[in-house]
């Protein structure tokens, strides 16, 4: 595994448990970080922004659990 593949799924656990503001603030700071570099080097933004998401599902569940217990 790349370290920019764990770098962007700790960002989005990171994002996850951020208070909402900021998880807004970072999730448009990444996207528009990784639309610019994808406009710029063309290095498949998509797969990026997705690691991302997954980092942010699995925070967000693990939130939740957390939250239940």
């Amino acid at each position: 595994m790349r370290l920019a593949t764990i770098s962007h799924i700790a960002y989005g656990v990171l994002t996850a448990f951020s208070e909402w503001y900021l998880a807004i603030i970072m999730s448009l700071m990444f996207i528009l970080y990784e639309l610019d570099e994808e406009l710029h080097i063309r290095d498949k933004a998509y797969r990026d922004i997705l690691e991302y998401m997954v980092g942010l599902s699995i925070g967000a569940l693990a939130k939740l659990v957390l939250n239940m217990l």
